[in-house]
């Protein structure tokens, strides 16, 4: 083979070797974006101990702490999923979730609230806004959840974290567990809010700390003395 043919064959194949690397995206090691987002919210990145090539982010904002956790699970052989959590603790005890109803049982907008005693009938009911007349919610204050459903900033903030999968069952991806607020970002991307968006542009999350700083400064300024109002009327 002449030189002519050699360098001829040897430009094709690098051609093809270029064209490869533009259609083929590498996959960027997993802690780039966490050391990203750990500079931009001047944090601190540690290993999480119960998720094996996990990783929780420590932060604080306004002298708030807040916690995000990325975390990647094996779901077969050759595949992984991601998600994540963010998390912030209140002053609050409030306990606030959603669970769907049963369609068959959807009798009212009026749900009773869990962890409360039969007494006291009025601080038992929490009204349901429309946009989520499809789950029961769960707490331990009613009164506290008709204070955050009475607020339009809380009720626009809550509305977005409102999903529905492929079979159209409703979700929410935002819960409150004695006063600590956890918000789930998912591995499907259909979801809201997901994983991936934090792991393609890593600034985005300061969209969602400045949600539940909302939040945390709502349920703070509750305060105590609407734990003592409930007890009280018990």
């Amino acid at each position: 083979m002449s030189l002519t043919n050699i360098l001829l064959v040897a430009a094709i194949i690098y051609g093809i070797v270029l064209l490869i690397g533009l259609f083929v995206k590498k996959e960027k090691p997993r802690t780039i974006h966490l050391e990203k987002m750990k500079k931009f919210l001047e944090g601190q990145l540690e290993p999480l101990e119960r998720h094996p090539n996990s990783y929780k982010l420590i932060f604080v904002v306004e002298g708030t702490e807040f916690v995000f956790e990325d975390i990647i699970e094996e779901v077969g052989f050759s595949s992984n999923q991601f998600k994540g959590y963010l998390k912030v603790q209140t002053q609050s005890n409030l306990t606030f979730s959603f669970t769907e109803k049963e369609t068959t049982k959807v009798r009212t907008n009026i749900v009773r609230a869990t962890e409360i005693p039969a007494q006291g009938v009025d601080i038992r009911k929490v009204i349901v806004p429309p946009e989520f007349q499809e789950f029961y919610i769960h707490t331990n204050s009613p009164r506290r959840v008709n204070a955050l459903f009475a607020d339009d900033e809380v009720l626009s903030i809550l509305k977005g974290f409102k999903n529905r999968d492929f079979r159209g069952r409703p979700s929410l991806s935002l819960e409150i567990k004695e006063g600590l607020i956890v918000l789930e970002f998912h591995s499907n991307r259909l979801l809201r809010p997901h994983i991936y968006q934090l792991h393609d542009d890593y600034s985005v999350i300061e969209k969602y700390v400045d949600q539940l700083m909302i939040l945390v400064k709502k349920l703070n300024g509750l305060g105590r003395v609407e734990i003592e109002k409930d007890n009280e009327e018990l």
